[in-house]
């Protein structure tokens, strides 16, 4: 963990790992205190933000295929529809996107109820994701 704590609280486990020591200081203390306050919400806010990014993209990209479908001639006609169409488009998009944030505030509530460290939760779950996957990303 990228904390300092002063006196020997901070302390090593059996895996090496550099851990919060519990015995001085109880973990409902630990996990009120300011820096995992503000560590768990910038993850929160980095996750959401990473979210909206993407149905931005999404929305980008919808907004480009309409454009090059209004460029045919025989849709020219549908023009009005195609922009119904892209609207509803959009608002699912918008409507999705704000389902899954609250998703997300949920789940991650539910962890810090849980008290687990967000970030270290989350590097846990992409450490158990096979490295194979990974290269096969890259090759293909």
């Amino acid at each position: 963990m990228n904390f300092i704590i002063s006196g020997d609280r901070l302390g090593r486990a059996s895996n090496g790992y550099l851990c919060y020591n519990f015995t001085e200081v109880g973990p409902v203390e630990y996990f009120a205190s300011p820096e995992m306050i503000i560590k768990n919400a910038a993850v929160i806010g980095g996750e959401i933000l990473l979210l909206i990014i993407g149905f931005i993209l999404i929305n980008l990209i919808v907004a480009l295929v309409f454009r090059e479908l209004l460029i045919i001639p025989f849709l020219k006609r549908f023009k009005e529809r195609l922009a119904t169409i892209r609207l509803n488009i959009k608002w699912v998009l918008v409507f999705l996107c704000f389902v899954l944030s609250l998703s997300v505030i949920g789940y991650n509530g539910y962890l810090i109820y849980e008290q687990k460290d967000l970030l270290e939760y989350g590097r846990q779950m992409v450490l158990r994701i096979p490295s194979v996957l990974w290269i096969e990303f890259g090759l293909g």
